[in-house]
């Protein structure tokens, strides 16, 4: 069980990037990046609520957000 809940934001976010960069003209950047930074805030906001219904701790939280917004930086065109 061990970063499961990182494991299924990081697929969402990945999915979602596969699927701007098939279907969006790569000359659209910023609409992608946009999309996924929104994907993010969204991410992050599930995270805060994780965390107040104890399902996660404070430093879980803190630690899964600095890695999703890593990784969906790595992820923009």
């Amino acid at each position: 069980m061990k970063n499961i809940i990182y494991n299924n934001f990081k697929t969402i976010i990945k999915d979602e990037a596969k699927q701007l960069k098939a279907t969006t003209s790569k000359k659209d950047k910023i609409y992608i990046r946009t999309v996924l930074n929104e994907l993010l805030d969204s991410t992050c906001k599930d995270l805060n609520r994780l965390e107040l219904k104890e399902v996660i701790s404070a430093k879980q939280n803190n630690l899964y957000q600095n890695w999703l917004t890593s990784y969906t930086i790595k992820l923009h065109p």
